[in-house]
């Protein structure tokens, strides 16, 4: 038989105990806590809607958050821009004249929100009983202004 080396198992025995040295791993840990608390906290911006407008609403699963931007509000007799309304009879016989109007008002704000350092997104909220002809021709009038970046806002439905 071999004869069994004693110091193969009692080498590890006889070293002093090692430290560890976490100051660098908590410095790492506390950048990442402050990034997420950061990250996570969310603007909740209360926007005004018409009476009239009854948002659709959909399973919260699904739902994710809203950042800033230009505010869309589609109704069933006016289209609302930040600020700006544009009244209408009827969509279908003055749709090119809404449409221009608000690609015009549109691109102001987007040229002002690109000057101040802001996004330039547009939030577009419709009543769930609006014509799918309507809210089409908002994203094309959108995209039209050179704005690719729409979110379209729900309401929250408890499951």
């Amino acid at each position: 038989m071999a004869k069994k080396n004693k110091n193969m198992f009692t080498a590890a025995g006889k070293r002093p105990g090692q430290k560890l040295n976490i100051t660098s791993l908590m410095d790492v840990l506390t950048i990442i806590l402050i990034f997420l608390l950061v990250n996570y906290s969310s603007v909740v911006e209360e926007i005004n809607l018409p009476e009239s407008i009854t948002l659709p609403k959909i399973p919260i699963k699904t739902v994710g958050d809203a950042v800033e931007g230009i505010t869309l509000i589609i109704d069933k007799d006016r289209w609302i821009i930040d600020d700006r309304q544009f009244l209408f009879n009827s969509f279908t016989t003055q749709q090119n004249e809404i449409m221009e109007k608000s690609s015009e008002a549109l691109t102001q704000i987007k040229k002002l929100n690109e000057a101040n350092g802001k996004r330039t997104n547009v939030i577009l909220f419709a009543d769930k009983d609006i014509p799918y002809k309507m809210i089409d021709s908002a994203v094309l009038m959108t995209a039209g202004a050179g704005i690719t970046s729409i979110d379209f806002i729900a309401m929250r439905q408890e499951l």
